[in-house]
């Protein structure tokens, strides 16, 4: 019995032996793991705004009254895609179609009148030619024929005056596009010329407008360096994050900070609605360093601050 209790000792003293053998080399492996990650394993480091938004390539252009006058009819909504030269609002032209109306009038029975001088012209040069008619006479009837003609002339004139109005009263888009800020607007409404009904988005490629704080961007984020940007009310895990590109970087502070433009990758089958506005933040890739380098960084910094704060 006694013999059989030490050797039942010994084989628990072997596996608590063995267990911590095990143990240590595990410990050991996760040591090495743990410090090849610390001193090998690159960490990206990203700068971040919360101040960006999507825009389109091209500057909005402004939808502006060409003349003053009465609102008549509207069709101009947000987010409302037209083709250039699509009648956006017109304004009340009665006054404008009546006088059109008998200046047309008038403009007809003018150049009829003149072709038919002309052709008394005509006839009587010949006559004149053949020496049956005198030549005082013919020069009545010329004078007659460029009377009428300066007539005509002058009323087709006021006919391409009133004309010109007339497109005036409708405002048109100046290019192809969508409809992003409106002007509220209703039929009657009173509007001056050069007054903003809205602005048109051009069709393009997007880009995205951040602004940086100066400590962070002036050195740090330079063109071509990747950048990701998740949209504000659309989860990233469901609609995927937006990937760009910095494009260029503002030399100065302007208003919110540094202002950093990117290119847009875009990317097919994306859940992502790209549209102008849309807010979010960004993400600059600056740099990758190890955690060492990292450590090392901020206690030099640490250090370096509170230098600065003794003296």
């Amino acid at each position: 019995m006694p013999k059989l209790f030490f050797r039942t000792r010994r084989l628990i003293k072997a596996d608590n032996f063995l267990l911590s053998v095990w143990f240590i080399i595990i410990s050991l492996l996760i040591l090495l793991c743990w410090l090849l990650w610390f001193f090998l394993y690159p960490v990206a480091i990203y700068k971040t705004s919360p101040q960006a938004h999507i825009e389109m390539g091209s500057s909005p252009v402004t939808i502006a009254a060409s003349i003053d006058g009465t609102v008549k009819t509207i069709n101009l909504e947000a987010q409302q895609k037209v083709v250039k030269d699509t009648v956006l609002v017109t304004l009340d032209d009665e006054e404008t179609h009546l006088a059109l109306k008998e200046i047309t009038a008038l403009y007809q029975e003018a150049k009829t009148d003149a072709s038919f001088a002309k052709e008394e012209f005509t006839r009587w040069k010949k006559l004149y030619d053949q020496k049956l008619l005198p030549e005082i006479d013919l020069l009545r009837q010329k004078a007659k024929m460029e009377k009428l003609n300066d007539a005509a002339n002058a009323l087709k004139a006021k006919k391409e005056l009133l004309e010109f109005t007339l497109k005036k009263h409708q405002i048109v888009a100046p290019i192809s596009g969508v409809v992003g800020s409106v002007t509220e607007l209703r039929p009657g409404a009173l509007v001056k010329q050069g007054d903003k009904l809205g602005t048109l988005i051009p069709k393009g490629d997007y880009k995205v407008v951040a602004y940086f704080n100066p400590s962070d961007a002036i050195g740090r984020i330079q063109a071509y360096q990747q950048a990701r940007m998740k949209l504000d009310g659309f989860p990233w895990t469901q609609y995927g994050m937006i990937y760009a590109q910095v494009k260029n970087v503002a030399n100065e502070v302007v208003g919110e900070g540094i202002k950093v433009e990117f290119y847009v990758a875009h990317k097919k089958n994306t859940k992502i609605p790209y549209q102008h506005g849309l807010t979010g933040t960004i993400e600059v890739l600056v740099d990758s360093l190890t955690p060492v380098e990292l450590v090392l960084s901020k206690i030099g910094k640490f250090f370096l601050s509170k230098k600065k704060a003794d003296s």
